[in-house]
């Protein structure tokens, strides 16, 4: 424990940096699916402030005696002191990220659930490096959902993972084009499950327009973009995703 405390520190105080150890690429699609039970809640549209400010000296002394906390291996006492951070600045993704990691290895699913989906938002406008963690949210938004039988939560999360991972493999020289085109067409398999399970959620038909368009399906990619638009006023969306849908061509 003291190691993993000695890890984390540095991060602790370094808000640039991102908050968790990246997870393995294919963690997204590997649980199988679950009958669907429990109600996947939405997402607010309303917008974040993508400049987070500066800590003061009371912030840094919460991270510090939490991070303290971690080195004593007592992590029911780091938790109010990481809550009351991200409370009184809620702009710093990464740190609430941190903070969902912490709330799951406490067994508080549904409250790790919320502030992982606070950070994906967030980390959606905010950019680099705080999205850095954005696959790893989105694979434990998928053991989430597998341990509440969701099947609609775990193959939207699983199907937006992998998109993600597919949109950074492109970008990335050592992947080859074989392993982007699976990786899209998976994503896809996920969001159509998605789709099957609640039909009426906009958030799957928007990522099923991008992963279509990716793949270079123009006639797909646009009859999901109908639907999105016409989906959208559920608020069902991200401030980031609405923002996009709303500029797709």
């Amino acid at each position: 424990m003291r190691l993993y405390a000695c890890r984390i520190l540095p991060f602790l105080l370094c808000f640039g940096c991102t908050a968790l150890a990246p997870q393995s690429a294919t963690s997204p699609v590997s649980s199988d699916p679950q009958p669907a039970v429990a109600t996947q809640p939405r997402v607010s549209n309303k917008p974040a402030s993508v400049v987070a400010r500066s800590p003061g000296p009371d912030a840094k002394k919460l991270l510090t005696e939490a991070a303290k906390c971690l080195d004593e291996g007592d992590e029911a006492a780091a938790l109010p002191l990481l809550q009351e951070y991200v409370a009184a600045h809620p702009d710093h993704a990464s740190i609430r990220a941190h903070l969902a990691e912490l709330l799951l290895r406490l067994h508080k699913p549904d409250e790790a659930k919320r502030q992982l989906e606070r950070y994906v938002a967030d980390a959606q406008q905010q950019g680099e490096p705080v999205d850095q963690q954005l696959i790893h949210a989105e694979t434990r938004l998928v053991e989430i959902a597998c341990g509440e039988e969701d099947a609609y939560a775990e193959r939207l999360h699983r199907g937006i993972g992998l998109y993600v991972l597919a949109e950074r493999a492109a970008k990335a020289d050592e992947v080859d084009d074989a392993f982007v085109e699976k990786t899209l067409f998976q994503a896809v398999e996920e969001l159509k499950a998605a789709v099957k399970e609640r039909s009426e959620e906009p958030r799957p038909h928007w990522y099923l327009y991008q992963a279509w368009s990716e793949l270079g399906q123009r006639l797909p990619a646009e009859t999901h973009l109908r639907r999105a638009r016409k989906l959208a006023f559920q608020d069902g969306l991200t401030p980031a995703e609405a923002q996009a849908l709303k500029l797709a061509q």
